[in-house]
């Protein structure tokens, strides 16, 4: 029976907690469709080997995961960039395509220490349907989408046709269908094992996602200094950016 430890905070303190996993029939079963029903919300630390922030809201209509992410694998080509007027190092920016002298490279990109980022999926109970996202907050509220390509313009994440069908048949013939965190953590290994390439380039722009996604000649990401926010496409008025805000618990 797999098992996961869990730290959670309590009025008594930080408890930890070892927890085993098994599937639920019965009584058991009709207790969390109820808990489902009502729309439960579990904010809970839990230790995964990424040591992630994780928060979990469960409704009749929808189930919402979102994983708190320490950085992003660039899996794409990149160029070297002289910045204008400046006789300092040229920058390692990325292209996304098999551009003349690009070369394809995997670094990882940190956010600062202002900026959450956050791998979210969004389920109907009973469908095979998930869309996941990939958004930044701000610990004064508000939502972006990652100026990155691969991503629609309310955030969500083109996964792919072979991540699609895998999802389709995977929860149809194999994993039931409460087993929402194993379909939320295989999609997050999908999208970092990912490329990002061309695809929905015209959502983004290019010069100020160079701004904020470089690295020095070794592979060191370099430091952007201005405000982030204004770089980040922001569309906080859409219905369901909005309810991820609430998920997330910046909704104030």
């Amino acid at each position: 029976m797999p098992s996961h430890t869990e730290y959670v905070i309590t009025p008594q303190g930080i408890m930890r907690r070892t927890i085993g996993e098994s599937p639920i029939h019965g009584a058991d079963a009709a207790i969390a469709r109820a808990l489902t029903a009502m729309g439960v919300h579990i904010p809970l630390l839990d230790i995964t080997p990424q040591g992630a922030h994780i928060h979990a809201h469960f409704s009749a209509s929808q189930h919402v995961i979102a994983t708190q992410l320490g950085s992003i694998n660039l899996d794409t080509y990149f160029t070297m960039q002289q910045e204008d007027e400046s006789d300092g190092p040229p920058h390692i920016v990325p292209v996304f395509q098999p551009l003349a002298g690009a070369t394809r490279m995997r670094l990882k990109w940190r956010p600062r220490g202002d900026m959450n980022l956050w791998f979210v999926t969004a389920r109907a109970p009973d469908t095979h349907v998930m869309t996941c996202y990939i958004v930044a907050t701000h610990h004064e509220a508000g939502l972006w989408r990652l100026p990155l390509p691969n991503t629609y313009e309310d955030g969500r994440l083109c996964m792919g046709p072979a991540f699609e069908d895998w999802l389709r048949k995977t929860v149809r013939y194999e994993i039931p269908l409460w087993s929402d965190m194993a379909l939320h953590r295989k999609a997050m290994e999908a999208a970092s094992e990912s490329t990002w390439n061309a695809d929905l380039m015209g959502n983004i722009n290019l010069v100020s996602t160079q701004q904020i996604f470089r690295f020095d000649a070794d592979g060191d990401q370099v430091r952007f200094e201005g405000d982030w926010r204004t770089v980040f496409p922001s569309r906080e008025q859409h219905g369901l950016q909005l309810a991820l805000l609430r998920q997330l618990g910046h909704d104030h």
